[in-house]
């Protein structure tokens, strides 16, 4: 019983980690856009490609905060990056 109730505390704690990290994943390209996209998608294309389920989670919620987060003028400016990305991340949700 306790092991259980540890478990479920821990998930819950994990999935309020990573909604905090996403939100403000959104906050930093909604302030800083253009000069911080061009580094943070490489990375989150990396992270697409863990081979831990719930990481590969993270990155797709977190390019659903930057897609949130972006103007269209930043999304047209940037989309030869995004596009790609938020394709291989639709396809491994799909996937895995």
């Amino acid at each position: 019983m306790i092991k259980a109730f540890l478990l479920i505390i821990h998930e819950v704690a994990e999935a309020l980690i990573i909604s905090l990290c996403c939100r403000t994943l959104g906050d930093l390209v909604r302030k800083l856009g253009e000069k911080i996209l061009p580094e943070i998608i490489p990375i989150l294309e990396k992270g697409l490609e863990s081979p831990r389920a719930d990481e590969r989670e993270g990155v797709c919620v977190g390019l659903s905060e930057i897609m949130a987060a972006t103007s269209r003028e930043m999304i047209l400016a940037f989309v030869d990056i995004l596009v790609p990305t938020l394709r291989y991340g639709k396809y491994i949700l799909f996937v895995s």
